[in-house]
């Protein structure tokens, strides 16, 4: 029988769903932003919110209970400072990575995941009725669920990324599926005589333009459309891939790397820029690699990948692998890549 510990240890990931959703219902209703920096009464925020006072105390008990709120005296509540996270108004917050993974978009998903390990396709297509991009293209609003949290989910990792890899060395670098640009719009503060090409789908650029003028960096920074199943834009010195290739599974990922093959320079760069897992599970880290994996399966159709997985797949594009850099506070890894000679 195991130890009293390894059992709350069970417990607390049985009521794992049960946390994702207080943490969900919570960001749409903004409650800690409602909150902020001062002390609320439940029954003023249920006033606010157009509530019942009862069952909103008992919300923002649960939420106490995750260590998000402390409640100062009976049904009076302040933010902790893991609470304060989920403020939208925050520097580095994750208020839009929350509200995008807690969507029934994504969650409806993982109560089919039974399905998914059984045939190996996407829950998502089967509720949906088509692949995730295709849905979120057709509604506005869903679509700037996910770039938000995209965007948000970037602005963590970006720090991390950006001095991982000497990007000085190049003079063009191209963010393939790039999206706003806050992660191009880093490494360009960073590398003064480097220059930039943002490349995605004009959805995807939405905001674009602002972020690149925030960083001062509009000026050496081209914004492109375009598909990169099909086309890419040639001749720079490095193609940056940041949380693309985990997108799809590996022929589709394959026929990407391809297009960057036909535009690539003999002395050009592929950067990978993903959650490397090892090739075993290493329990004293973060489970959270493996959690992506599976949402990956369940609802976008793609995948994380060890290094190996990464090497085999850029051999088949006509590439090889030859550094792997990591990005300190982050699980992420650049892995570096170039091109091998036709023929």
């Amino acid at each position: 029988m195991s130890n009293e510990d390894d059992r709350r240890h069970v417990s607390t990931l049985i009521w794992g769903y049960a946390a994702s959703h207080i943490i969900g219902v919570s960001t749409r209703w903004r409650v800690f932003d409602r909150i902020g920096d001062t002390e609320r009464d439940g029954a003023e925020l249920a006033h606010d919110l157009d509530l019942p006072a009862g069952p909103l105390t008992r919300l923002l008990r649960a939420a106490a209970a995750l260590g998000l709120l402390a409640e100062a005296t009976p049904g009076r509540f302040r933010l902790t400072p893991t609470g304060a996270l989920l403020r939208a108004d925050q520097p580095n917050s994750l208020f839009d990575m929350a509200k995008m993974l807690t969507d029934p978009l994504l969650t409806d998903g993982w109560a089919r995941l039974d399905a998914s390990v059984r045939t190996g396709e996407t829950a998502f297509a089967g509720i949906f009725g088509t692949d995730f991009f295709e849905h979120i293209s057709e509604n506005p609003e869903l679509n700037e669920i996910f770039r938000s949290g995209m965007t948000s989910s970037t602005a963590n990792v970006a720090p991390g990324l950006a001095a991982a890899c000497d990007y000085g060395r190049f003079g063009t670098v191209v963010d393939v599926g790039g999206g706003s640009g806050l992660m191009l719009a880093r490494i360009l503060a960073a590398n003064p005589d480097t220059r930039g090409v943002l490349f995605d789908t004009p959805a995807g650029l939405a905001g674009a333009p602002g972020v690149l003028a925030e960083a001062e960096v509009a000026d050496r920074c081209t914004i492109v459309t375009g598909d990169f199943f099909r086309e890419v834009p040639s001749g720079a010195d490095a193609y940056l891939l940041k949380t693309i290739v985990h997108d799809w599974d590996d022929e589709p990922a394959a026929a990407i790397l391809a297009t960057c093959r036909k535009a690539i320079p003999d002395h050009g760069r592929l950067l990978i820029a993903d959650r490397t897992l090892p090739e075993t599970v290493d329990p004293t880290r973060s489970s959270l690699p493996y959690m992506m994996d599976l949402n990956m399966m369940v609802n976008y159709g793609g995948r994380e990948r060890t290094r190996s997985d990464v090497e085999r797949l850029c051999a088949t594009a006509g590439f090889r692998v030859v550094d792997e850099h990591f990005a300190q506070g982050t699980d992420f890894t650049i892995i570096e890549a170039v091109p091998v000679p036709n023929g």
